[in-house]
């Protein structure tokens, strides 16, 4: 009879640990923007590469080997005026208590893998002078047999865009 109770005590006790995935932990409220939430400046673009990226001058494409350019970039933006710097569009942000971060890297992923719909976060935290963002690619099925596989393009810069709270940090580790 022992052996029973204590079996259906770890039955429950797994159960409710494993229902507790909602459990994220996001002290500064960062949420990954979806791609319609803005229009980037094709200026702002043009001026932030990364190394391996393509890039396009007089018509010739080359890849960007130069160690000149970043590995990748993090811009943290706080104000209207750099807001309207990097984006000809972009949703409300109230900048009194708000930040737009934006992260970019070279990836040959098609840029609406990178965004919202793809990931989510499960852990935004600050740890010494980082802010750690964990997040898990969401599940996609074609139909009910078949993974989402998902498709490459040509190596370029592409922007993960974070709208959160303030705080101070100078670098991302973005956990993907």
């Amino acid at each position: 009879m022992k052996k029973v109770l204590i079996y259906i005590i770890a039955c429950i006790a797994l159960l409710f640990g494993c229902s507790c995935k909602e459990n994220v932990t996001n002290e500064y409220n960062v949420k990954i923007l979806k791609n319609t939430d803005y229009t980037f400046n094709k200026d702002f673009l043009a001026n932030n590469k990364t190394c391996g990226a393509i890039d396009v001058i007089n018509e010739y494409t080359y890849y960007i080997y130069d160690d000149s350019f970043p590995k990748e970039l993090i811009i943290k933006i706080r104000s209207e005026e750099e807001l309207n710097k990097a984006f000809d569009d972009f949703i409300d942000v109230d900048f009194n208590s708000e930040m737009v971060v934006l992260y970019g890297f070279t990836t040959a992923a098609h840029p609406e893998k990178l965004g919202e719909k793809y990931y989510i976060i499960t852990e935004a935290r600050l740890v010494d002078d980082s802010l750690k963002i964990t997040c898990e690619i969401r599940k996609k099925y074609k139909n009910s047999r078949d993974l989402y596989v998902p498709d490459a393009s040509i190596p370029d810069t592409k922007w993960i865009v974070f709208k959160m709270n303030i705080v101070e940090f100078s670098k991302i580790e973005f956990v993907g």
